[in-house]
């Protein structure tokens, strides 16, 4: 004696539910893969990358926050920041943490962008460091 299994589609009216959520992910990130993100660091100061019209990217800067030393984007025409930064903790009290800054690219071109480590407030030192990248917008 052997034995059947009867497979059944589930009714119409979940299917488009259930690829709607299976396919949300991929639309979020650009359907793009994690690995292909650009990020850029501190110690690729000069860099160049290019960065496709209207894609995000990320740079990454370690800041000493609890000093009131932080960076800044300088502002430039192609580039729009994203929200404010993304601060990581370093997992010391008192240590370096990551500022993450989202950037898109707005406008096609060369845009030189710069980023500003200062104390923002009246009286704080401005422009202590300073870190600079290109982007490549084909």
């Amino acid at each position: 004696m052997t034995r059947s299994t009867r497979w059944s589609l589930p009714a119409p009216g979940l299917l488009a539910p259930l690829a709607l959520a299976l396919a949300t992910p991929a639309c979020a990130a650009g359907g793009a893969l994690p690995d292909e993100a650009v990020v850029l660091t501190q110690g690729e100061d000069g860099a160049t990358r290019t960065v496709p019209l209207g894609a995000t990217f990320e740079v990454r800067l370690p800041a000493q926050l609890g000093t009131g030393y932080g960076w800044a984007l300088v502002p430039v025409a192609g580039i729009e920041q994203l929200g404010e930064p993304v601060t990581r903790d370093g997992g010391t009290p008192g240590g370096t943490e990551t500022q993450v800054f989202a950037l898109r690219t707005t406008a096609k071109g060369r845009h030189a962008i710069a980023f500003s480590y200062g104390q923002p407030f009246a009286g704080g030192q401005k422009n202590a460091k300073m870190v600079r990248y290109t982007v490549v917008v084909p």
